[in-house]
């Protein structure tokens, strides 16, 4: 005679046990799938011309990372960051095949529990641009020895922005950040022929040659 009360209590016990494991497994998803993912380089809205010197990224636990470029119609990667580490960083990535335009970096990661945390990183945005300024210089000046100083202004076009003025002739010379150029010292009479450039702030650059002819008459 079969025992009604040995069953009930057999399929309550094998109840709990699933209930258990069920919940075990619940609680191990929930608890690995906490993992992390946060990105220390790039700075958000850096502008870089061929290369990002370092995507690095930091994760909470041990864990597989890789990383894409992409944007609505291209993609470079997934590529492999890093292993078994909690650290993560690649130098020198090589965006010279990419268009000038703005880009997001996608970084996926697995923790040794394989779950994952998918991190699209909507602000890690950064602008491609291989595009130089370009310089447009005022005449050459002449002065007159003691009686005029210099005062002329470089402008630039840039499809970023402007970063630095720089002038070959520090000794004679100095510009500012405007691109106002004027003499730094007393000129003597002679021609002074000396280069002027400019950088943007993804590393793109131009330069132009100038002159001033000081005279005594």
């Amino acid at each position: 005679m079969v025992d009604k009360r040995a069953l009930v209590k057999n399929f309550k016990i094998i109840l709990g046990v699933a209930f258990f494991f069920a919940l075990g497994f619940y609680l191990v998803s929930v608890f690995a799938a906490t993992t992390i993912i946060g990105v220390e380089k790039p700075v958000d809205y850096a502008n870089f011309s061929t290369t990002i010197p370092f995507i690095n990224v930091t994760t909470s636990d041990i864990s597989n990372c890789t990383y894409s470029i992409i944007n609505d119609t291209v993609q470079i990667g997934p590529t492999l960051l890093g292993n078994g580490a909690i650290s993560h960083e690649v130098a020198d990535v090589n965006i010279s095949s990419l268009v000038d335009g703005q880009y997001n970096i996608s970084v996926f990661c697995m923790n040794s529990s394989n779950a994952t945390d998918n991190d699209t990183l909507a602000t890690k945005v950064f602008n491609k641009d291989a595009t130089a300024p370009v310089i447009t210089a005022p005449a050459n000046a002449t002065l007159e020895y003691k009686s005029a100083s210099l005062d002329v202004i470089f402008s630039a076009s840039d499809s970023s922005s402007l970063d630095a003025w720089t002038v070959s002739d520090t000794a004679n010379f100095s510009i500012n950040s405007t691109g106002g150029l004027t003499n730094a010292t007393v000129l003597g009479v002679g021609i002074y022929v000396f280069n002027i450039g400019v950088n943007d702030t993804s590393g793109n650059s131009d330069s132009v040659i100038y002159q001033v002819n000081v005279s005594d008459t």
